[in-house]
């Protein structure tokens, strides 16, 4: 849920690609809620001296707020909250665990005129699904990153977007990115907003005229 795997992987109902007679490949979204209660990792940092001390003091708003690996949940917490409000959904009741999920799954496809396929980087849960006659497939994340990538402009805001979270604090030539920070409430979270510290005079009045701009555009 994190890593949005629709959209990167192109059979997103609304951003994926068409195919030769320009057809969506999907028609929206089964959402288990036992899912939803396995991302909800909220976790507090306690120990920001630590951190202050290994990678400096930037990393000293980092207190009260998701640690750790704990952050990738809170994305997948607030991913899960999006493609419900905003793509075609059917919510899927169900507890936690993947005989609870993968069961719940096969009701739905036996019961409704839909059929889930269900995509993990878990092997173990694609085998399960599979045995059971749930439609499956196992998404590998790549081991390596090359040195060099060619992106769009909006592929290159969700990475940053993406590192400031997962890092925490991500430190640019002329700014200073965080992701979280010891004032980020859920409204933030929901809106994916991160704060920036200009460190550079002529980057912060470019900034707020290019915010100035979205928001009359918004």
């Amino acid at each position: 849920m994190p890593w949005r795997l629709p959209e990167v992987l192109g059979f997103d109902s609304e951003t994926g690609g068409t195919d030769e007679r320009d057809r969506r490949p999907t028609n929206g979204y089964a959402l288990a809620t036992g899912v939803k209660e396995e991302l909800d990792w909220h976790y507090k940092q306690h120990n920001t001296h630590e951190l202050t001390n290994a990678f400096g003091t930037e990393f000293s708003r980092l207190d009260n707020q998701p640690a750790g690996t704990n952050r990738q949940g809170f994305l997948g917490l607030y991913e899960y909250r999006r493609l419900r409000t905003d793509r075609t959904v059917d919510i899927i009741d169900c507890e936690t665990g993947d005989d609870a999920i993968i069961s719940a799954y096969r009701e739905f496809n036996q019961n409704s005129r839909k059929q889930a396929v269900l995509f993990s980087n878990d092997y173990e849960f694609i085998d399960k699904s599979n045995d059971v006659g749930v439609p499956a497939h196992h998404v590998k994340y790549p081991i390596d990153m090359p040195r060099k990538s060619t992106g769009s402009w909006s592929q290159a805001c969700e990475l940053l977007h993406y590192l400031a979270i997962l890092f925490g604090v991500v430190q640019l030539p002329k700014v200073t990115v965080y992701g979280v920070w010891n004032g980020k409430n859920g409204r933030h979270w929901q809106h994916e907003q991160l704060d920036i510290d200009c460190r550079s005079p002529k980057v912060e009045p470019q900034l707020e005229r290019d915010l100035t701009i979205l928001d009359a555009n918004y």
